[in-house]
């Protein structure tokens, strides 16, 4: 499950933004 972290996409699901 390493897209709960994943500021490397378009979008930022890792709720830091």
């Amino acid at each position: 499950m390493d897209q709960l972290i994943t500021p490397d996409q378009d979008k930022p699901e890792d709720d830091n933004a």
